[in-house]
């Protein structure tokens, strides 16, 4: 969130007094919409052109796109859910948002560690466990963490080869990119997979609070839909880009159709207004990952790397778009690890540098989920939570204090 004392927060709102006219406009519009209409629908449409995926359904916020995620596997899936296959495999680095929906819907957390080249999960770690308690697995559910695409192609093979499901958390990496070896090109990290995103206001696109879910499937577009909206028909009813197959088996003649309720949803909608603001936003997009990558190069170029840690990344393979400045002591560094991150955390207080730990720590440190694991036993996790933080890298951050911060850093 933006917060007014620091001078450097972790994110601005880069609306322009255009951008804040057009919104007044609309209000003052009386024949503007201002539930779900037309505009949803359209940045529907540009959302999933831009991702490369048939569909995109915008939903109130990543949080309830992440419901809508969890109550259809569940429903796609529940013989074998009622069968004890209730395992959802998941970072042991992530969001609340990325958990919460799978234990409310009766599934079970576990937690794999992160590896420290992308901060994405463990892929030993994973393929170990998998080998043991694959038949107890209902999915994979992949946080790519600060920016950092993950081993796509290689999470892919791992899905393929336990015929598990495989899905993606990319609300902070929506605008980053992995060479993708089956099309021999690059695409979007979630392009080939069902996977949700947050526009909220401290992330890569500003909604205020709004969020979506994207897939190629036409059956799953259709039911993210009607979870988004209580489960009524009549929101797939007149949909132009699908086979309306699902729309004539759900029908039911003893009420009225519009008023149809055919699955257990909820009310996950968005707003026209909410869309509008991350329209307003969504049309820099090129300058903010032409920006962000550029600062955060700044960032990379400056930085001692023997003492700070920063994920490898191989212009071939990946092309990110940076979500912040991640500060984390380099694990071979023979120094006072905590003396070093102490150091670098004052410096921002005392500077007005907003900080964040590395997103929640490791999650198995949280009361409600110290039941299902272990922290200690996540080594690269806890490290991370231990000697790192990060700073914000945004459209208006500058390079004069990026390389102070660099200069500091480095005489640690």
């Amino acid at each position: 969130m933006v917060n007014n004392k620091y001078k450097w927060p972790l994110n601005t709102i880069n609306h322009s007094w255009l951008d804040r006219l057009i919104l007044a406009f609309f209000f003052l519009n009386k024949k503007n919409r201002w539930s779900i209409g037309d505009r949803v629908e359209k940045f529907e449409k540009d959302f999933a052109q831009f991702l490369g995926v048939k569909y995109v359904v915008l939903t109130s916020s990543g949080s309830t796109a992440n419901s809508i995620l969890s109550h259809n596997h569940k429903d796609t899936n529940i013989d074998e859910f009622n069968k004890g296959r209730k395992q959802v495999i998941l970072n042991g680095i992530t969001w609340a948002t990325n958990i919460n929906p799978w234990i409310r819907d009766g599934f079970e957390p576990v937690f794999i560690d992160i590896n420290l080249k992308d901060f994405c999960i463990d892929y030993g770690l994973l393929e170990n466990y998998l080998d043991k308690n694959c038949k107890r697995v209902s999915c994979l559910f992949i946080t790519n963490l600060i920016g950092y695409g993950g081993d796509i192609n290689n999470l892919e093979r791992i899905s393929k080869k336990y015929n598990i499901p495989l899905y993606f958390d990319n609300c902070e990496s929506s605008l980053s990119y992995y060479y993708e070896y089956e099309n021999m090109c690059f695409v979007n990290i979630g392009q080939k997979f069902t996977h949700t995103h947050s526009f909220f206001i401290g992330h890569l696109i500003n909604g205020l609070e709004l969020g979506c879910i994207a897939t190629n499937d036409e059956i799953e577009y259709q039911k993210f839909l009607l979870y988004r909206n209580h489960g009524l028909i009549r929101c797939i009813k007149d949909l132009d880009n699908v086979n309306h197959k699902l729309y004539e088996e759900l029908q039911n003649s003893l009420v009225d159709d519009s008023f149809s309720f055919a699955l257990v949803g909820n009310n996950y909608r968005p707003t026209e207004l909410n869309t509008l603001i991350a329209q307003l936003d969504f049309s820099r997009v090129g300058d903010y990952i032409k920006t962000r990558q550029y600062l955060f190069q700044l960032y990379s170029d400056n930085l001692n790397r023997v003492k700070f840690l920063l994920p490898s990344e191989d212009d071939f393979y990946v092309k990110n778009t940076h979500f912040c400045l991640p500060i984390i002591i380099n694990p071979k560094y023979n120094y006072n690890k905590i003396a070093m991150i102490d150091k670098a955390k004052k410096y921002c207080d005392s500077n007005l540098i907003e900080r964040r730990p590395i997103i929640s720590s490791t999650m198995t440190r949280q009361l409600i989920y110290q039941k299902y694991g272990d922290y200690k036993k996540l080594k690269n996790s806890e490290f991370i939570t231990k000697y790192g933080f990060y700073v914000g890298l945004s459209y208006s951050t500058k390079e004069r204090d990026i390389l102070d911060l660099t200069k500091f850093l480095n005489n640690i």
